[in-house]
């Protein structure tokens, strides 16, 4: 029976993550061929401009958020089978939501002056700003209505939209282009944003409606206000600081390096972090540890090896052909981008640890969320002010490779201490073999790809059969030392065959 039952809710995950990782390839593939566009149009000093407003705008969004739509998948998957309970907890959170969102819009039209003339010193700021605030108004309540979706456990809707948001962005974007001349400003990117993301979110609140309409229509059921307002208030510290720790590099660099440099940060940082999202599976796995009342240790060791199964690899991969990607990608006019993508490509590989402060969240434990993302923020600032001060004095190419050092080695401290914390208050144990044998299967594929780039040249076509065999050398390899079985297969299989 608890064989069973651990099967059940993990070819659950599997499902719905499949999806969310179709979802997520299709949001990175169709960012990075936005980022592509944008970076060769705009080259790194507009490019710098464009990293560094959509940074700022992302930090804006989270106050506007302020762990409001993890909320609602918490609740509203918590309080499904009572439909009455879910409207009204639906409704509590849209309330919110809408406050928040108008006050965090306005903020940013107020400040948008003298940040970009006074703070940053960079005038061609001003305007994008301006605009952002649009998009973060807009694109706020995109979120909300994608996690009334992921409450449902019906991923598959949330990756539709994004097949028609991404390419919605592209057509756009390349209309203001050859229209408008899109080189010469960044703020015509943000009202394209907008428009798709309104688009998204008919879409959105379309399907929801259609698949559960009862948590639309008016409900007076009471809900517990002060339990749903204790769950927030940590979760709003957890997820303001996790936003600011996230783009605080970007931030950073905008108070000492030129915009070129903030370009060439920001070319590595897309692409590392493109990776590390694939990997990103909070609202795919809260739904199922929030209503997985036993056996949840199991269950969150199965998800653990599945993933790390594929970051392990990633990483090794982006070490070995991360300059050619950088080159073929961006253009040679980003090649001192290289180095900040090779330290950032550790976070890649831990990834998967960002399960644990979900397993806390699911159980209400949202106060350590809280606690660690702001040590770990403080953490960071530090690492990157000590950085960037003693090494802009050799030179700013120093200076952004410190930042991404500080950023790994921030992320390493945070995703350590939640695993400290969830072995320790709910009594779980990793099974530490998930990552050993990847690892090892790794590192085999990695000296493979090195030693056949000392031979050939790489370019597209070569690129694309590097790949191909470097994944059939580390699932060789993994087989061989026992690090994936035939009930893992059994769950790739269900996950193609669902």
């Amino acid at each position: 029976m608890k064989k069973s039952y651990e099967k059940s809710k993990t070819e659950e995950f599997i499902k719905n993550y499949s999806w969310n990782f179709i979802k997520t390839i299709l949001s990175r593939f169709g960012g990075l061929v936005i980022t592509i566009i944008l970076a060769r149009i705009l080259l790194p000093e507009l490019f710098g401009i464009y990293g560094l407003t959509f940074s700022i705008a992302l930090i804006f969004l989270t106050f506007a958020d302020l762990g409001i739509n993890e909320t609602l998948i918490r609740y509203v998957s918590y309080s499904i089978k009572r439909k009455k309970q879910a409207a009204s907890y639906l409704r509590y959170l849209f309330k919110l939501k809408l406050i928040f969102a108008i006050i965090i819009s306005g903020f940013l039209l107020i400040l948008a002056y003298p940040l970009a003339f006074f703070v940053f010193r960079k005038p061609l700021l001003l305007y994008p700003l301006l605009a952002s605030a649009l998009f973060i108004f807009i694109f706020s309540f995109e979120g909300f209505f994608e996690s009334i979706l992921y409450s449902l456990k019906k991923v598959r809707y949330s990756g539709i939209k994004e097949i028609f948001s991404q390419s919605g962005k592209i057509i756009i974007l390349l209309v203001l282009f050859f229209a408008i001349g899109i080189n010469k400003s960044v703020y015509h990117i943000f009202i394209a944003y907008s428009i798709v993301s309104i688009i998204s979110i008919i879409y959105l609140f379309y399907c929801s409606k259609k698949l559960i309409p009862e948590i639309y229509e008016k409900s007076n059921h009471k809900i517990n206000k002060k339990r749903v307002l204790k769950f927030l208030t940590f979760l709003v510290i957890g997820s303001v600081s996790v936003v600011l720790y996230s783009y605080v590099d970007i931030i950073m660099l905008g108070l000492f390096v030129e915009s070129d440099f903030i370009g060439f940060y920001k070319a590595a940082a897309s692409l590392a972090f493109g990776i590390v999202s694939l990997f990103a599976s909070a609202p795919v796995v809260l739904p199922i540890f929030t209503q997985t009342k036993k056996d949840l240790g199991e269950v969150a060791n199965k998800i653990l090896k599945f993933l790390f199964i594929l970051s392990i690899p990633s990483a090794l991969g982006l070490l070995a052909l991360g300059k050619y990607f950088i080159s073929m990608l961006y253009g040679a006019e980003y090649s001192l981008s290289v180095f900040p993508m090779y330290f950032l490509s550790i976070i890649i590989a831990l990834a998967p640890l960002s399960l644990f402060p979900v397993l806390l969240s699911a159980r209400e434990k949202t106060k350590y969320i809280a606690k660690v993302t702001l040590l770990s923020l403080f953490a960071n600032i530090c690492f990157n002010l000590i950085l960037i001060l003693v090494l802009i004095n050799i030179s700013q190419l120093w200076a952004i490779n410190g930042v991404a050092i500080a950023t790994a080695s921030a992320s390493t401290f945070y995703y350590f201490i939640f695993v400290a914390i969830v072995k320790k208050k709910m009594l779980l144990k990793l099974k530490y073999s998930n990552m050993f044998k990847p690892i090892f299967a790794g590192i085999i594929m990695f000296a493979s790809l090195f030693f056949i780039n000392k031979l050939i040249e790489v370019n597209l076509i070569t690129g694309i059969l590097e790949i191909v065999l470097a994944i059939i050398v580390y699932f060789l390899v993994l087989l061989l030392i026992k690090g994936i079985s035939t009930s893992d297969f059994k769950l790739l299989k269900f996950l193609f065959r669902k």
